[in-house]
């Protein structure tokens, strides 16, 4: 057995690591039968704190200190909503953020479902009860036709077809915050750089 000395460092950026594990649960929820229900859940809370990880990657960047100690004693920008981060930063880069505009409107809309998730109340009749007739392919349980119908009502943002369309066009506007922001395009959702060196004992 040898004994090696390492020395070295290796960045981290939340953004990067985060986007790529919402990346691999969205893969997984697409090709996995078994509990699939529940990746395309996780899938989504994931994909919603890629943003906020977006945020805090790229605000400090862009704001320096003021990110987290404003000058003012304002609130920090850190501590605020993934819109409000979301709308300084664009204001700061001259990159138009409305809410009432996709990209921008899908982010808002995860960040709703995702906070459902999170604090969890009872669904409002009209998501819950249902009156339709509904074609039932031949050999198919009914059953099941009603329940993805009932989920596509309950909750439409976790069908995983959905989810990896919205991402998509998610991940078009936040790269535009980062390119114009000064940062390499290739960076983009680049986990990180390592620097070692190895040395024999």
């Amino acid at each position: 057995m040898a004994k090696v000395r390492f020395e070295g460092e290796q960045s981290y950026l939340p953004f990067p690591h985060i986007h790529h594990a919402a990346k691999t649960l969205r893969k997984l929820a697409s090709t996995t039968e078994m509990g699939r229900y529940h990746l395309e859940s996780a899938a989504l809370v994931m994909t919603a704190f890629a943003i906020e990880a977006f945020c805090q990657t790229l605000g400090p960047e862009v704001f320096g200190e003021k990110w987290a100690n404003p000058p003012d004693g304002s609130r920090p920008m850190e501590r605020c909503s993934v819109k409000a981060k979301l709308k300084a930063i664009g204001k700061a880069v001259n990159v138009p953020v409305s809410f009432g505009l996709n990209p921008w409107l899908l982010i808002a809309e995860l960040m709703r479902v995702r906070d459902d998730l999170a604090h969890g109340k009872p669904l409002p009749p009209e998501r819950t009860k249902i009156d339709v007739t509904l074609n039932v392919p031949d050999g198919i349980d009914p059953y099941d036709v009603v329940h993805t119908h009932m989920r596509d009502l309950m909750f439409p943002m976790h069908r995983i077809d959905r989810l990896e369309a919205a991402a998509e066009e998610i991940d078009k506007g936040l790269r535009r915050l980062w390119v114009v922001a000064g940062n390499p395009d290739y960076m983009f959702a680049r986990s990180s750089i390592s620097s070692w060196s190895a040395t024999a004992v």
